[in-house]
């Protein structure tokens, strides 16, 4: 191969204006990606300025190896972010002018879920369905109807009324436990950049040199967010393969983001990448004959000279799905015993078909393992130990407390976590309060606050300024429990209040606007101690065992390395003898222990002796709570994964098992019924393009409800 090629060569020599590069699988992307950014930075351009944006965790592990090798120690100057990592970042940096804490936890897709089920009153609603509206509610706000209130401005005129009441209710308990679910950060992000020309302003003169991956799967709210920030940039490209577009369902919109491309930063260059230095030449001769069906195609790959020639693709069709099953168990144990098939990977439509082939591999005795039994960071008993590192982050996360209390359980049962709830609310008692050793100690989380108010001895800071941690900060915090205000940064309170000082981001001017609205709120304190007095005394005394783990172990988090701290807390806390919930995944405790000792090689893997411990524990679990379950899919595991083909997206494996290609499974029924049959040719051509060197193709005669099915039409001149 020489590296670069004339196509390559265009790209890399194309450093600024507006480019986008089609670049089907296989053709060198993250490599050019890199040496484009390594090339800029050669020029003149800082590290600094430089943004890199993936959608997956994975991408951009990977990319950010690939800059390393390409710009060396610069490279640790560079910024590659998934898009919510990206905002997550940015939204903390931000958080005072936003009403946010700066220390707000991230609400996984299952804690998210979790809560709506909680706040949900309609037995005959999905809270899993609702979470995807929500989702889907907030990624398609108009810039219009954004707000930077707690609550997000939604259109819920539409809605019946317990849905809309459910969704208020959910909202209010994020902002109590100081979280944000996933849509929250690209939906809060945009609304900082569209309605705060100052932060606009800030942000694009932040990032002057853009690069963007995965162009295809871009919902148009994430693309106003790079458009936002690219409002000064010398040079933006968007990289992607058009053809490989399956998102559609969920909001991704390539051909109207490219529109709003060319109309908001044109004029664009297009250049493509077409040698594929990744596959054979057999098997990209199929993937080119499929792509071919495509009604609008919009790229085109051809092999390199250097690849080998390659062995066809071979098909079975079985006489039913469990007979289909059953010869995929035979075939893999052949492979495995006749060659090397290198990385193996089983890719189908449906959840079920997976499901099927994992039973016959389990009665072969076939390692192997699905997105669903791997999960990692849904893992009961992972997000059990990252419950304890949140509360340690964030003593306000009422949502991690709970989960404390519940797993194992320590005597606290529902009717006291309400009472505590309903009764604590008016005098400014939170469920969290319970969990200081000074509401034990004083018999009031606030005794020392009022006593020292009392006396004329309490000092305010302005913790920007003094580098103070924000999460002992206590004056927003009582904006939040006495003030019903749709935003808590020091602004609005003090509009509120009509203060005499106004904040200036100047630290005396600051200082002075805060120390007001402290006296403004200790009256509504003090009227309310002896309430909190005594729900504390009534019952906090199962609390305290709970507070003075956090205490010990928050101590040592500024002093043990972030593995080691989350070692003691296993030891100390139970968790590694607890069972598992959910019977129908057949955990043991080896599995569970192994699970947890993952999770702590994760730490290690990432831990850097030269940051202050209690910083690195922060990020590390933060970056836990913005990963997904891929992420921690090995490629060395002996285990073969079963993955749906939207899961694939990303990966490849030497050998390619795409199973379930039945007529009405793939093509799907649904997608045949509602028009759709050109998003499920490119999911095949995805599937398709994840095989470097063997590819089997399976089919079945008689699908699990007795109907004949032929073979999927998909399969008509590729064998």
């Amino acid at each position: 191969m020489t590296y670069p090629n004339p196509e390559q060569r265009q790209v890399l020599r194309h450093l600024h204006g507006t480019l986008l590069v089609l670049a089907p699988a296989g053709t060198g992307k993250t490599r050019i990606m890199a040496d484009r950014l390594a090339a800029v930075i050669a020029s003149g351009t800082s590290p600094e300025v430089t943004l890199g944006v993936t959608f997956t965790n994975r991408a951009a592990e990977h990319m950010r190896g690939a800059v390393l090798e390409s710009c060396g120690p610069a490279a640790k100057l560079c910024r590659i972010q998934t898009f919510h990592s990206l905002c997550a970042w940015m939204l903390r940096l931000e958080s005072r002018d936003l009403g946010l804490p700066s220390d707000f936890v991230i609400y996984d897709e299952q804690d998210s879920i979790g809560l709506m089920r909680e706040c949900l009153k309609a037995p005959d609603i999905s809270p899993d369905s609702l979470f995807q509206q929500l989702s889907q509610m907030k990624s398609d706000c108009a810039e219009k109807e954004l707000t930077l209130a707690t609550i997000p401005a939604l259109d819920m005129r539409r809605l019946a009324a317990p849905v809309s009441a459910t969704l208020l209710a959910y909202h209010q308990h994020l902002a109590e436990r100081n979280a944000l679910d996933f849509p929250d950060l690209l939906y809060r992000t945009r609304a900082m950049l569209a309605l705060l020309p100052e932060k606009r302003a800030k942000w694009s003169a932040r990032f002057r040199w853009i690069q963007m991956d995965e162009v295809q799967d871009t919902h148009l709210s994430e693309y106003e967010v790079i458009r936002l920030l690219a409002t000064h940039a010398t040079g933006i490209a968007f990289f992607g393969d058009l053809d490989q577009t399956i998102y559609e369902w969920r909001g991704s919109n390539p051909a109207a983001v490219m529109q709003r491309v060319k109309t908001d930063l044109g004029p664009v260059t297009e250049l493509s990448l077409q040698d594929n230095y990744r596959a054979t030449k057999s098997l990209l001769r199929v993937a080119d004959r499929h792509a071919a069906t495509l009604t609008q195609r919009s790229t085109h790959t051809h092999a390199a000279a250097s690849l080998p020639e390659g062995t066809a693709p071979e098909f079975n069709h079985a006489h039913d799905s469990l007979d289909e099953a059953n010869w995929i168990a035979a075939r893999l144990q052949q492979i495995q015993t006749t060659g090397d098939p290198g990385k193996i990977g089983i890719l189908t439509r449906t959840h079920k078909r997976a499901a099927t082939i994992s039973d016959s591999l389990k009665g072969h005795g076939i390692p192997h393992l699905t997105v669903e039994q791997f999960d990692f960071f849904r893992r009961q008993e992972i997000k059990d130990l990252l419950a304890r590192l949140r509360l340690l982050l964030n003593p306000a996360d009422s949502g991690a407390l709970q989960r404390m209390i519940l797993r194992p359980a320590c005597g606290i049962g529902p009717a006291t976590l309400q009472k505590l709830s309903t009764d604590g609310q008016p005098c400014g008692l939170r469920l969290t309060d319970l969990a200081q050793l000074r509401s034990h100690r004083d018999g009031d989380p606030f005794h020392s606050l009022l006593h020292a108010l009392a006396h004329g001895t309490v000092v305010v800071f302005d913790v920007e300024t003094t580098g103070l941690s924000p999460a002992v900060d206590e004056v927003i915090d009582l904006s939040r429990r006495f003030l019903d205000l749709e935003r808590h940064d020091l602004a609005t309170v003090c509009q509120h209040f009509a203060t005499r000082d106004r904040p200036s981001h100047r630290a005396l001017a600051d200082a002075l606007a805060t120390a007001e609205i402290l006296l403004r709120l200790s009256p509504q304190l003090a009227a309310g101690a002896r309430d909190r007095q005594n729900l504390i005394a009534r019952h906090g005394k199962p609390f305290l065992p709970i507070a003075e783990k956090l205490a010990s172990w928050r101590e040592h988090s500024h002093t043990l390395r972030p593995p080691d701290l989350c070692q003691r807390i296993l030891d100390e806390s139970g968790l590694r003898d607890l069972g598992d919930d959910r019977e129908s995944l057949g955990s043991t405790l080896d599995r569970r222990h192994a699970n947890l000792d993952r999770f702590i090689e994760f730490f290690q893997r990432h831990d850097d002796p030269a940051r202050p411990p209690a910083d690195l524990l922060a990020e590390l679990t933060n970056r836990a709570a913005l990963a997904r379950n891929l992420d921690f899919l090995a490629t060395d595991d002996a285990s073969i994964p079963i993955l749906t083909i939207h899961q694939s997206k990303g990966l490849e494996f030497d050998t390619v098992i795409i199973a379930g290609l039945a007529e009405d499974e793939f093509p799907s029924y649904y997608a045949k019924r509602d028009l759709k049959l050109e998003e499920e040719k490119r999911l095949f051509y995805v599937a398709l393009t994840r095989a470097k060197r063997h590819l089997i193709l399976s089919s079945y005669g008689i699908n699990d409800w007795g109907h004949d099915k032929p073979p999927s039409s998909f399969l008509t001149g590729l064998i």
